[in-house]
């Protein structure tokens, strides 16, 4: 393979993709040097300040075409400050004969640049202020186990970890809580972590703290600069940033910066996004630009599956039944599962045994009864009514009204089902905090039963306005 020919091709390419002034500022002038030992693609550019814009901002659509002419035949593309030897100097119409320019009739010298932009001359150095979560090594997509309802969701983030910016960006994934949003991310982060990106992971809170802190100290321009030069951003606990319209401010731009030079963005949140309320619609539709995708309670298989493999991992013997039996109690989400996992495996080590079944079944007797179980009776009328107005933004009176507004009837509907579900209320004694018949009840209580087999974000909605009463 010719380097310098395969080079100029690229340059080809590159001068359609890139605008003029683009390709002349940083492409034109560029050289191939030499495919060295580790298989690297070698490019020589005239200083530090162009060969840090090829090597960080522009790198990936550089490799992507380079691919395309190599056909991927190496291992990474490299950049280094050269002088280009008087060997290697072509005119301009040998360089680039599908597009001949207008030659210059006066050479321009060119002023000598700063090695570094000036923003990291007087910033602080790269991402050394960010108070992010670190990355868990233990969260990859190996040990995530997917189930088939979860199948969609662990496809598309693997497929925007292999090619950060380009597959589903942004990305986010929904749901409740202890289901493996968190998980997700930092598989993702890890993934991207290896590939030498510079990631970022916090929760929506991080970020709100990082900017109050830098209009605080007036270094608001240094926070801009943190969270932009990612690669890769990923942002837990979204729903955190209803309401505060500063952060969303500022997180708008940060994501129009990252997005306009396809750097990776992932979010995470315990509802969809288009159910955020005192969120910017701006925002939101930029939430929805990209995938969004649930993330469902795990099924027993893959419950089952995970406890094999932390029986693996941690190196204990465990019966095959008191597995099943841990599989089948813990069906809320995977911290229950872990906690009931973490009990028997204590029991275990203590008895210096593997635990019988009956055992393991005292061991586990607090979560024999489900908390709605547990729960029922305990909630009244009153607390059911308040929860459900306060998650929709309306009040107790506006529920009980005569009111036919969709969002006040679907909000109705949900908490004649709730009271149903929770309380021992027959239809007659729910109808009569409505001033409704027993059979308009009946109905509005079948219809949301029956959404909650088409409509995956009403189980969500129910989950969070239970979560508040308990």
């Amino acid at each position: 393979m010719d380097g310098q020919k395969t080079w100029d091709l690229a340059c080809q390419q590159l001068q359609v993709h890139l605008d003029k002034n683009s390709y002349d500022t940083w492409i034109r002038g560029s050289f191939f040097i030499e495919l060295d030992a580790e298989n690297r693609f070698v490019i020589g550019v005239r200083n530090e300040f162009v060969r840090q814009m090829l090597q960080v901002r522009l790198y990936r659509q550089l490799r992507r075409v380079l691919d395309d002419v190599t056909r991927g035949q190496y291992n990474e593309l490299r950049f280094e400050v050269r002088q280009k030897p008087p060997e290697a100097v072509k005119s301009e119409e040998e360089e680039m004969p599908l597009f001949r320019l207008p030659r210059r009739q006066v050479e321009i010298v060119e002023t000598p640049r700063p090695p570094l932009p000036l923003h990291e001359l007087i910033a602080t150095p790269k991402n050394q202020d960010v108070e992010g979560i670190p990355v868990n090594p233990k969260m990859t997509f190996k040990r995530f186990i997917p189930s088939e309802n979860n199948r969609m969701t662990y496809e598309a983030a693997t497929a925007v970890a292999e090619c950060p910016g380009h597959n589903y960006n942004p990305f986010m994934v929904y749901g409740g809580v202890g289901l493996g949003k968190s998980h997700i991310l930092q598989a993702i982060g890890n993934e991207c972590l290896k590939a030498g990106l510079n990631v970022i992971y916090v929760t929506a809170e991080i970020f709100t703290n990082d900017l109050v802190h830098a209009i605080r100290t007036n270094t608001t321009q240094r926070f801009r600069q943190r969270y932009r030069e990612a690669d890769v951003l990923l942002m837990d606990d979204m729903q955190f940033i209803i309401g505060k319209d500063a952060t969303q401010e500022e997180l708008f731009h940060t994501f129009e910066e990252l997005h306009r030079f396809n750097k990776q963005i992932v979010f995470a949140s315990d509802r969809h996004p288009r159910d955020f309320p005192d969120v910017a619609d701006r925002l939101k539709s930029r939430f929805q630009a990209g995938l969004v995708t649930d993330v469902q309670p795990l099924t027993y298989e893959a419950r089952l599956a995970i406890v094999e493999m932390w029986t693996l991992e941690h190196n204990i013997t465990i019966d095959r039944k008191v597995q099943e039996m841990i599989a089948k109690k813990a069906y809320r989400h995977v911290r229950e599962l872990e906690g009931m996992f973490n009990q028997v495996m204590a029991k275990t080590r203590f008895n210096k045994s593997p635990l019988s079944v009956s055992t393991a079944a005292e061991t586990l007797d607090q979560y024999d009864r489900p908390r709605d179980h547990l729960q029922k009776g305990k909630v009244t009328s009153a607390d059911i009514l308040r929860a459900t107005a306060d998650y929709f933004k309306l009040t107790v009176e506006d529920i009980t009204g005569s009111s036919r507004v969709s969002k006040i009837n679907f909000a109705r509907q949900i908490a004649i089902y709730l009271l149903r579900e929770q309380t021992d209320y027959s239809l007659n004694q729910i109808g009569a905090l409505f001033n409704r018949t027993h059979s308009t009840i009946l109905h509005s209580y079948n219809k949301v039963i029956q959404d909650l087999n088409e409509l995956p974000d009403l189980k969500h909605q129910i989950a969070r306005i239970k979560e508040s009463l308990f």
